[in-house]
């Protein structure tokens, strides 16, 4: 038995009348009852009779008829799926998030809009560190997703991006209980006589460089202690007084517990928020989500800025 068995049947049974039938399917009148006999002869059961007004099923027809039309009915749907995932359209988009300010709003529009776009395809959240983010795309465990970077070509070869945001690296998380946490702002100079938490320079070796690069102005060697990529973990490290972290600007109005926010007077490091795919991913899909992402990016929504945002530390 063939889906073409099926689909004869179904349209004879639709038309009433074999050469109507014959006709629409394109094919011969004698064809098409040869393919009905066979179908009947498989079946072991006649599935129409020939009454006055025209070709009838059978009760045994009546109940295949019902089979049938679902079975065709799941085949073409499977088709339509078939012909969206080789056009883009459908499929599943895997993508990395950062969870700190207005990004996590736009982030969440960008999204809105792929679905809009191509209701077929499924979006799937990673929850890997934005630290982790780059090396996970490129090594094919994500599609898509962010990481801060002063420039393109710090982060992995492998990758392409698009710069959505800027922000500036002018904020220290210090533990409400330091000295320095009375103060209004700092300055490096100041900074610089408490150790840095970083992840370990391979996690990602130009943003632990710019980091040091950056209390190295104030005449000192920085002191650096290895911290976790997860920035939940270094907060909880920082708030038990084992050193500081550099943030962004965002992280202004939600300092995690136990810890401070403070402005840094002579910060000199801006970022920039990439969107990453891999150089050879061509695929509609990722093409789609990322101009969702420039459309997310280029709206105004003036009560948000990344001074009054929240940022999560989870």
């Amino acid at each position: 038995m063939e889906l073409r068995h099926l689909r004869y049947f179904v349209t004879v049974v639709a038309e009433g009348n074999l050469a109507r039938a014959a006709a629409r399917l394109r094919v011969a009148q004698s064809a098409l009852s040869r393919q009905i006999q066979d179908l009947e002869r498989e079946l072991g059961a006649p599935l129409l009779a020939r009454l006055p007004r025209g070709m009838q099923p059978t009760e045994a027809g009546r109940v295949f008829l019902a089979h049938a039309q679902r079975a065709l009915a799941a085949a073409d749907a499977g088709a339509h799926a078939v012909r969206d995932v080789v056009a883009g359209a459908a499929g599943t988009l895997r993508i990395g998030t950062v969870d700190w300010g207005e990004h996590v709003a736009r982030i969440g529009l960008a999204v809105d809009c792929l679905r809009a776009r191509m209701p077929a395809a499924t979006v799937t959240f990673d929850p890997t560190a934005w630290t982790e983010q780059p090396a996970a795309i490129a090594a094919g465990r994500m599609d898509a997703g962010f990481c801060p970077a002063v420039r393109l070509t710090d982060l992995p070869s492998a990758l392409d991006g698009e710069a959505l945001a800027e922000e500036p690296v002018d904020r220290v998380v210090l533990s409400s209980t330091h000295p320095l946490a009375r103060h209004e702002a700092v300055t490096l100079r100041e900074l610089v006589e408490v150790p840095m938490l970083l992840p370990e320079r391979a996690v990602y070796p130009a943003m632990y460089d710019h980091c040091v690069a950056e209390l190295r102005r104030s005449g000192r060697e920085p002191r650096v202690i290895v911290a976790p990529p997860s920035p939940a973990a270094s907060a909880g490290l920082v708030a038990a007084g084992a050193g500081f972290i550099l943030g962004f600007r965002s992280l202004m109005r939600t300092p995690p517990p136990g810890t401070v926010v403070l402005p840094i007077r002579d910060a000199s490091i801006t970022v920039r928020l990439f969107a990453l795919r891999r150089k050879d991913d061509e695929r509609p899909l990722v093409r789609a989500f990322l101009a969702c992402l420039r459309d997310a990016y280029h709206e105004q929504h003036p009560h948000e800025s990344a001074d009054e945002s929240a940022a999560s530390w989870s």
